[in-house]
């Protein structure tokens, strides 16, 4: 038998909003264990219906996703930040040079791609300027320069499997690895998510 639960979308959504597509997959992606069987929007009117009833635990779980529901649909285009201006690093800790918080995507698997340039300076023969790709606080690409004086070009992309409306965070960090003489420099930052879609 249907469960039905109504919530006034100016008074329950914190931005007034309802997006249904990110809601049930909110929802789907929740503890709460009866299938969902639709929602509806009638003027103010936000009518969840389930296909069986809900636990007590999964009703609360239910009104905090409501609470949180930020009504933003997916962004299903290219999402992109640059940063042109030339950055310096004279130490061997990570550094960050640009960083894109993506919008919430309505993919399973997304390219990624990346673009700097990159020299060092001061040191010696083995001086180097390294880059690393940090996706969500995780190592998915690395390299760098070594003992070049004039900026060069590093690039690359992947494909990634994440879960349907996540929001990648993605961070291009460098250093140096030499003594307080040697600084790396990055400029033209690029970074970019494209979902693949399914047809």
């Amino acid at each position: 038998m249907a469960t039905e639960f109504n919530y006034s979308i100016q008074n329950d959504f914190p931005n007034q909003a309802v997006d249904p597509t990110v809601l049930t997959v909110e929802i789907e992606s929740s503890t709460i264990v009866p299938a969902l069987d639709g929602i509806n929007i009638n003027g103010d009117n936000c009518e969840i219906v389930f296909v069986s009833d809900l636990s007590a635990p999964e009703v609360v779980t239910l009104n905090q996703i409501v609470a949180t529901h930020t009504g933003i649909p997916f962004n299903n285009s290219a999402q992109r930040v640059n940063a042109i201006a030339a950055q310096d690093n004279t130490t061997n800790t990570w550094q960050s040079a640009a960083i894109l918080n993506a919008d919430p995507i309505d993919a399973v698997q997304y390219t990624l791609s990346f673009y700097v340039e990159m020299r060092v300076t001061g040191g010696n023969n083995s001086s180097q300027a390294q880059y690393q790709i940090l996706l969500d606080g995780s190592d998915v690409a690395s390299g760098g320069v070594e003992a070049i004086t004039f900026f060069d070009s590093r690039s690359g992309s992947l494909v990634v499997s994440t879960s349907r409306g996540s929001s990648p965070v993605v961070d291009l960090q460098f250093r140096q690895n030499q003594g307080a003489s040697t600084t790396a420099q990055v400029r033209r930052v690029r970074l970019a998510i494209i979902p693949l879609l399914e047809n």
